[in-house]
């Protein structure tokens, strides 16, 4: 049996997707512009939200615009190139616009910044240890050249060349990667690490910090070594931190004091011991 082709009734219209070009019928009181599939519906959600949420936004700051189809997107790699460019890739995106950021400078902080947060877990930590382990290392030296390692390196200005920026502006990236990771960095003397590492827990974070700023204690050095090196190792760094500090280790106001009790006193100036030591002798200020 043959089968007859649909004509619209009597209150609809035939019209065509702008998405897919699909024809499709829609009632005529109705500004009907595209079909029921699910990613037509998908693609004109986004354009609505491109205008509405970027009205008072900066250009490159805050978002950027596709050149190829100008919606306004945080980024153009990822799902908005799968879904609205899937021939395409960034290279090929990098090649036709040369210049062109590929992502909002803020979507570049954010990313480096759950970066630096994830590399400083334990998990991360253990994550990147297996990768760099080795032959596994991606820039062993054993497998890459000076010239692949500057052009993966953020830190460097290949890097950012690579990815379409001019010489000026690679300059200006790196700096300013370097010194947001520097900011943004955590490590272990400082409270906001712990407090991370423990999930919030205050009390065990104050705890794990306080044990981390012990790092020369005579308890840890008997522990490691045995009562006897141990204590003879501890008492051995701290005579050698007297002898290197001890011009420092004291105010100039006792000094004052502790000499015109001398005077006062007449005491001998070698029966006296108070830290005035210069080149094994006593000097006044």
């Amino acid at each position: 049996m043959q089968q007859t082709e649909k004509q619209p009734s009597q209150k609809q219209k035939q019209g065509k997707c702008k998405y897919c070009s699909t024809e499709f019928f829609y009632r005529k009181a109705s500004k009907a512009h595209l079909c029921d599939n699910s990613q037509c519906r998908i693609k004109q959600k986004n354009e609505v939200l491109s205008t509405k949420l970027y009205t008072e936004a900066t250009l490159n700051e805050d978002y950027v615009q596709c050149q190829w189809c100008k919606l306004n997107v945080t980024r153009i790699y990822g799902s908005h190139m799968k879904m609205y460019h899937p021939e395409k890739t960034s290279a090929d995106y990098k090649k036709e616009f040369p210049g062109c950021q590929l992502a909002s400078k803020n979507d570049n902080r954010n990313i480096a910044k759950g970066y630096s947060r994830f590399a400083q877990s334990a998990k991360g930590r253990e994550l990147f240890s297996e990768r760099a382990k080795g032959q596994n290392n991606p820039n062993s030296k054993n497998n890459t050249t000076l010239e692949q390692r500057k052009e993966r390196s953020p830190f460097s200005e290949q890097f950012y060349i690579k990815k379409g920026s001019s010489p000026e502006e690679a300059t200006l990236k790196a700096k300013e990667f370097a010194s947001f990771l520097g900011k943004h960095r955590l490590s272990s003397p400082q409270y906001m690490f712990w407090l991370m590492k423990t999930n919030g827990n205050e009390e065990e974070a104050k705890r794990l910090l306080s044990e981390r700023q012990r790092t020369f204690t005579l308890e840890k050095c008997i522990e490691k070594y045995g009562a006897i090196k141990g204590r003879e190792r501890w008492v051995r760094r701290q005579e050698q931190w007297i002898k290197n500090y001890r011009k420092k280790s004291y105010s100039f106001i006792s000094q004052d004091l502790f000499w015109k009790i001398q005077d006062k006193l007449m005491l001998p100036v070698d029966d006296i011991a108070f830290a005035t030591l210069i080149r094994e002798r006593k000097h006044r200020l």
